[in-house]
């Protein structure tokens, strides 16, 4: 729609700026024919104000256009990627692909690294031994998708939801994970030394935000989470870790 409306909308915008040039530029001129020495500021400041609108105009037409220009490479990238079968160890390093639907998707080893991946939907999807190193993830939907042995290093996971997902052995390095939704996830042999833990959400049964020390914060994040016992994932320094789900009967990792 968007697409469709711009034409008009620069069109309305042209004819706008020429309407208050106009008006703006005639009540000056009137008030100049009693008072010349006036009149003369007052057309400058018209001529002023007119060049400051249409500046303006010319901005906001850029940044149209370029919001344009990204829905259609985004609705592009949507329609190939839907046609495409095979998306294994695919590279879509530095690529915009916010707000996609690649939910259940098979991406398995491909390459994200610096990627705008913001608000996109992997739900259910295979990345593991993908690289999302220095991607942006905010908002992103990752609910119980398969991303052992992936690497975050430097990403962003702000707001993510990683609900029941599969983080075994992934690197997650500097990320950023404050606000992160992480109930049910599992992290066997899962390496968050360094990573950001920001302050986080728990389940619908815990009261909301977290603002104590950080340990107590990712605690919470964290419930129902589990890990193999012989692969405990490597928590920051001084943390306590949250109680193991880990299912008695389950075969190790």
């Amino acid at each position: 729609m968007l697409v469709d409306m711009f034409p008009r909308v620069r069109l309305f915008l042209h004819v706008y700026a020429f309407i208050i040039v106009g008006l703006l530029g005639f009540g000056f001129l009137q008030s100049g024919a009693e008072r010349e020495d006036v009149a003369r500021v007052e057309v400058g400041g018209a001529l002023v104000s007119g060049v400051v609108i249409s500046l303006g105009l010319l901005s906001l037409e850029r940044h149209i256009e370029q919001a344009v220009t990204e829905r259609q490479t985004r609705e592009q990238y949507q329609l190939a990627l839907a046609m495409e079968r095979d998306l294994t160890d695919r590279d879509f390093s530095g690529l915009k692909l916010s707000n996609l639907r690649l939910e259940g998707r098979d991406l398995h080893g491909s390459r994200f690294r610096g990627a705008d991946l913001s608000r996109v939907d992997l739900s259910l999807a295979t990345l593991k031994e993908s690289d999302f190193s220095y991607a942006d993830l905010r908002h992103a939907v990752l609910r119980g998708a398969n991303l052992s042995n992936a690497e975050f290093d430097g990403a962003d996971l702000s707001e993510a939801d990683l609900r029941g997902a599969d983080l075994s052995g992934a690197e997650m390095g500097t990320a950023k994970l404050s606000g992160a939704s992480l109930p049910e996830v599992t992290i066997s042999g899962t390496n968050m030394l360094l990573t950001n833990l920001g302050s986080f959400k728990g389940d619908s049964t815990q009261s909301g935000w977290y603002l104590a020390a950080k340990t107590n914060r990712l605690a919470a994040s964290l419930i129902h989470a589990k890990w193999d016992p012989a692969n405990p994932p490597i928590w920051p320094d001084g943390y306590t870790p949250p109680d193991n789900n880990w299912p008695v009967d389950a075969t190790p990792q």
